[in-house]
């Protein structure tokens, strides 16, 4: 029996599961340590968006009827577009503060939050590109550059409404593929 050459192994490799499960791994290994060792609070405005989140988190509403008082530093609340993100942390927040009181658990644990929601992306990406159509050899290398540009595991281990916005971005520039294909 012959062997394949070592570039057709090397594409096989490439395009299998266990390269696309080594592409996340190095995602949440490398995102992980950035929340595990970065100090608080980290650059884009991790304590801007902390500071909202916990403001939503003494109200059920999503809009704000008025300013709340001393939230002058995070602009007007009550005409604020960028709202869902920080009322939808703003209940992952409310448990974590009652499951711990040390603030540097609370930031870990948002944090980690955070990682997933933008580790998602990597799955809905992987979707989208296999229906454009491109081989899985290509979408998972394109997924692994993408895991080693050097911003996004350091937005990903941050709290910002970024790690929301690029799977979101992603799940509807998918319908609307699956909508066209249809």
């Amino acid at each position: 029996m012959q062997q394949k050459p070592f570039t057709k192994r090397c594409i096989d490799f490439l395009g299998s599961k266990l390269f696309f499960a080594i592409v996340v791994a190095i995602f949440f290994l490398e995102a992980a340590w950035i929340a595990l060792t970065a100090r608080y609070p980290q650059a884009f405005d991790e304590q801007f968006h902390l500071g909202i989140i916990q403001l939503y988190a003494h109200q059920w509403s999503p809009f704000f009827a008025h300013q709340p008082a001393g939230a002058d530093q995070f602009g007007a609340l009550t005409r604020d577009p960028s709202y869902l993100y920080h009322y939808l942390m703003s209940f992952p927040w409310r448990l974590i503060t009652h499951i711990t009181g040390s603030f540097t658990a609370q930031i870990i644990i948002l944090r980690f939050l955070n990682i997933l929601l933008l580790g998602s992306s990597l799955f809905i990406f992987k979707k989208l590109l296999h229906l454009v159509p491109a081989s899985y050899a290509l979408v998972n290398t394109t997924l692994f550059l993408f895991v080693l540009t050097p911003v996004v595991p350091l937005l990903a281990s941050q709290i910002n409404y970024d790690n929301m916005l690029v799977p979101l971005s992603g799940l509807s520039v998918l319908w609307c593929v699956q909508l066209v294909q249809r």
